[in-house]
């Protein structure tokens, strides 16, 4: 389809990237900062190229927000964009798919109307950029089937590579194509020497990670293993279930005539080795029952090929009147499901809606996530006043043991609200056992004088000869084992510290 201005299938995308990006700013501060998010704060300020588990880019971008402040509203400046531009790139997608303008505004507008994609990109974490990186390679890839110039090749690659440091779905993305092209006549490429630039472009930004990985033992092959030990233990209906659902219900049929269209020939240029390429994603993804939202990356690409189809089948007179029927549930949806996505509402007003829905632990993507409400909104609310809770045991010991006091978290978000938190309420930099606050050692600690925060099972009188239990806080939405942090005074560790650290690591 032509139009009197090249840019014109853009302006509706371009509106649909701004409200995403208006209604996640508006909404940055409602409920607090996640667990997740202090962790990885906490990862931006010890920056290296590798983390127990997640490789390294989400620490390095998320140092960048911290040059401007650590308040939420700039925290989640940067997911928030990372949204946006998949919207665009969703029509952008739709564009080179063959799509005219009602494709390039549908498929950003079932973005828009993701419910689940809100969630991701509404705080700081690793999906957000995951979502982006891969719709991003997606649609170069799809330039490359269709002009396979070389600066593409390179451009493929360096964003390939940038994904890889974001999270392991770009390997399984980047092992699809790899596939995909080796099972259809566009093998041909591999006859080229471009694909093998691409490769090395990727593999050099990746290698820094990998020599980190040895260097440490390859940490991240235990943190997945015990990853996967504390996953639901779901079938492939019901992961498929709760991911149609957590998106949009009514986007579940555009997606699949998506994935159709990828594996067709009615597109000018073979799109095959793509549509391949997210079937083998999605193969390998359910069959480890990974968590529901670990499928959604390679999502806006089957949106946008959805469109394209729906463009083409009602573009005749007559039959525009099917898009209007496709997008009022798609949208009536998205605005029912919207407190779900964004904290739009009180915290209250939200728990009396998900009963309402009949939604209570329909939401969980962990066996110990909360049932009430889903864990991404239960785990933002209580942090600042934990972390009141740890400085008032503090400030009540003798000046001679505050010199010398350390605090340790058991899990990374007690030590995350520690040092976020910390700061403002004259308190020490904290240590932890958990994930990479363990490879960062106990500090300059002797261990003599300890606060130490534990939630759940487990006991540390194993670890100190004198173990005092100062307070106890609960969180006031959280229902699992972690809803109440018991806070310790412990004295003289029964190892001296170097060899303590050793016996207190976890990673799962």
């Amino acid at each position: 389809m032509r139009f009197n201005r090249p840019l014109e299938y853009l302006f509706l995308p371009l509106a649909f990237a701004l409200v995403l990006f208006a209604l996640l700013m508006l909404t940055a501060n409602n409920y607090g900062i996640f667990t997740d998010e202090l962790y990885y704060v906490a990862c931006a300020q010890h920056l290296d190229f590798g983390y127990v588990d997640h490789p390294p880019f989400i620490a390095w971008v998320t140092r960048l927000s911290l040059l401007f402040g650590s308040s939420l509203y700039v925290l989640r400046v940067l997911p928030a964009l990372a949204g946006s531009g998949t919207i665009i790139l969703a029509a952008l997608i739709s564009r080179a798919l063959g799509g005219g303008r009602f494709a390039s505004a549908f498929a950003s507008l079932t973005i828009l109307c993701g419910t689940f994609f809100w969630v991701m990109f509404g705080f700081v974490s690793m999906n957000a950029y995951d979502v982006f990186f891969v719709t991003l390679a997606s649609y170069l890839f799809i330039l490359i089937l269709k002009k396979g110039s070389a600066h593409l090749w390179v451009l493929f690659g360096v964003v390939v590579g940038i994904g890889l440091n974001t999270k392991l779905s770009m390997l399984v993305i980047a092992f699809g194509l790899f596939v995909g092209l080796v099972l259809t006549p566009e093998r041909r490429l591999f006859r080229t020497r471009f694909p093998y630039t691409a490769a090395a472009v990727a593999f050099a930004l990746y290698f820094p990670h990998i020599l980190w990985q040895v260097v440490h033992g390859w940490p991240t092959v235990e943190f997945i293993r015990l990853a996967h030990e504390k996953n639901l233990d779901i079938s492939v209906p019901g992961l498929l279930g709760q991911l149609a659902f957590t998106l949009n219900l009514f986007l579940l049929p555009v997606w699949l005539i998506g994935l159709v269209e990828l594996l067709s020939h009615r597109i000018s240029t073979s799109m095959r080795p793509l549509g391949i390429a997210i079937v083998v994603y999605f193969v390998v993804y359910l069959m480890n029952r990974s968590k529901f939202y670990y499928l959604i990356p390679p999502i806006p690409v089957l949106l946008a090929a959805g469109a394209v189809t729906l463009d083409r089948l009602t573009e005749a007179h007559g039959k525009r009147w099917i898009r209007t029927a496709a997008i009022i549930p798609i949208v009536s949806m998205g605005i029912a499901t919207l407190p779900f996505g964004l904290p739009v509402l009180p915290i209250e007003s939200f728990v009396s809606y998900a009963r309402l829905w009949g939604l209570q632990g329909k939401i969980q993507m962990e066996r110990n996530d909360a049932k009430v409400i889903p864990g991404y909104f239960g785990q933002r609310i209580g942090w600042d006043a934990f972390a009141k809770t740890v400085a008032s045991v503090y400030k009540a010991l003798p000046d001679s043991d505050r010199t010398q006091c350390g605090i340790l978290g058991f899990h990374y978000g007690e030590s995350g609200a520690v040092d976020y938190f910390g700061p403002s309420l004259g308190l020490p930099r904290a240590i932890g056992r958990h994930m990479s606050y363990w490879l960062w050692g106990p500090r300059e600690y002797s261990g003599k004088v300890m606060i130490v925060i534990i939630s759940g099972p487990g006991r540390i009188d194993s670890f100190f000869r004198t173990v005092k239990l100062c307070t106890t806080y609960e969180f006031p939405y959280v229902d699992d084992q972690n809803r109440v942090k018991r806070i310790y005074l412990c004295r003289d560790p029964i190892e001296p510290m170097p060899k303590l650290w050793q016996r207190i690591k976890e990673f799962g």
